[in-house]
Parts: C-alpha cells; structure tokens; sequence
C-alpha cells in the first residue's frame, strides 16, 4: 500500500466524516431515512439520532425537507447516522431569543418556556385537543369548546355558558347565568335556605303545621323564606 494510496484515504474519509444534506424520504416502520446532498446524490436508508432510545425513549422522526448532518467516522455514508435538527431557512423557528425554550410544529402547536417571564404557554389550533389519561382513563379534556374534569363516575364540564356536573353519565346539576337545575331522586337542603332577598316571609312547606287562626306557620319551616 502506498503512502499516496494511505493518505487519499485518509482524506476521503475525513471528507465524508461529516455531510450535510436534506431528508429525502422516511420509512417510520424500520426507522430509517435517505438524504439528499448535493449533486442529487441520495444516500442509503440511515437511522436518526433520537434524544433517547432505552427504558426512557422518545419518538421525534425528521421532517423531508429538513436539513440533517450525516456522521460516518469510517468515511462510508452508508454505515453513517443521522443527526437531525440542523437550522436552515426552510423550517424557521417563529421566535428566537435568549431564555426562550420553544418547540412548534407545521400545524400550529407551540409549546414555549419563557425564562424571563417564569412562565409556560401552550397552544393548540383550531380543532386542538388537549387530553390528560390516568391508568387508562381520561381525566382531562380540554379543547376550544369545553372543559372536561373526571374523577371516578363524577363528571363536571365547563363549556357553551354552562357548567354541568354528571354522576355516571347522567347530568344531575346545570348552572347557568339565568338558571340552576338539578335532578335526582332526593334534593336534600341541610341549612338556612333563601329563596329570594333578605326579610321575606317564610314559606310552608309539606306536613308543616299551620295555624290558620293565626295565619302562620307554627313548625317546621320558619328558616325557609321567599322575597
């Protein structure tokens, strides 16, 4: 082997050690991608760097179109790995500052940490939905509509100028501005009740005893009074 021989290796492996190009194509199923470098040179399917690949992984595939770097230390780009997420003017993020922690994506959800501000803000778009499961079940659902907490059988959702409390599917309480209704078997009231200003009078209600010599009432329901 000769020493022209040694060091023209030498150098095509220190130039193909690090290439730059864009994604071509993506096979999600054998996590793989093709890049594009120049002179429309197309490179074998590749694997991508992901954050994390063990017992903690995370999912992150590239975009086509993104430009990506191509490490191979042997200098074969056919045994190289992908290194994603190489800023271009293709993707620009929407916002770049110091102290501002920013993920986003084509179709309009953002995700930012603002340092400066102490404070995290997430978007959806239009038709987004925001879902938080527990052991399988749906706790929180959160999309431009409504509202929705669940707790076991308890449902309360806030939306439409409403809030609604449900029992295993069934609405049993809805407040509105102009209306509270509730339903259910037996609506028990433990406490002073009023049912319309302050000083009314007080009400009868069933069985209680009345006097209608005195046109009072004598027991019972002195505590319950309407305007």
């Amino acid at each position: 082997m000769t020493d022209a021989f040694i060091l023209s290796e030498q150098g095509r492996r220190q130039a193909n050690g690090l290439l730059f190009g864009v994604i071509e194509t993506i096979d999600y199923e054998a996590r793989r991608a093709t890049v594009l470098f120049e002179e429309d040179w197309i490179s074998a399917p590749l694997p991508w760097l992901e954050r994390r690949a063990g017992a903690q992984r995370t999912s992150a595939p590239p975009s086509k179109g993104e430009q990506v770097a191509v490490l191979s230390l042997n200098g074969d780009p056919a045994a190289g790995l992908i290194l994603p997420g190489v800023p271009s003017a293709t993707f620009k993020p929407s916002d770049i500052r110091e102290g501002l922690d920013l993920f986003e994506t084509e179709g309009g959800y953002r995700d930012q940490w603002d340092e400066d501000a102490k404070t995290r803000t997430i978007e959806l778009p239009a038709g987004g939905r925001l879902d938080v499961t527990i052991a399988g079940s749906k706790a929180v659902e959160v999309n431009e509509d409504e509202i929705k907490l669940s707790v076991g059988d308890l449902t309360f959702t806030l939306g439409d100028g409403a809030l609604v409390f449900a029992i295993g599917g069934s609405a049993v309480a809805r407040l509105t501005n102009d209306k509270i209704t509730l339903k259910a078997d037996v609506v028990l009231l433990d406490g002073e009740v009023d049912l319309g200003g302050e000083g009314g009078q007080p009400v009868a209600r069933q069985n209680d005893a009345i006097s209608t010599q005195l046109s009072r009432i004598i027991a019972g329901s002195g505590k319950v009074r309407a305007k």
